[in-house]
């Protein structure tokens, strides 16, 4: 028994880890934070399903998956925001 409170005390830990993370990757203003972002609150729900948490936690989850900007991939000063170099289009005449 000691054993599977142990272990659910670390899966816990495990669980605030990826939801600290996710907060934080959401305010870093990083290329790609929305991607490392969700990772993270992916990881933490399937945690979350292990330890059997209250819909709460995974709700705090979701509020952190909407607070993320809505980027795509694009232009940002000739690069993409996967980090290739791109090509300038010319401006129509």
């Amino acid at each position: 028994m000691k054993l599977n409170r142990s272990l659910r005390e670390e899966t816990e830990q495990l669980f605030e880890a990826y939801q600290s993370q996710a907060k934080a990757g959401r305010s870093s203003r990083q290329i790609g934070q929305r991607f490392q972002t969700l990772d993270a609150i992916r990881e933490a729900i399937e945690v979350a399903k292990r330890l059997d948490l209250p819909r709460e936690k995974l709700g705090e989850l979701r509020n952190e998956a909407l607070a993320l900007p809505d980027l795509r991939p694009g232009e940002l000063d000739g690069h993409s925001l996967t980090g290739s170099k791109v090509l300038r289009r010319q401006p129509k005449k």
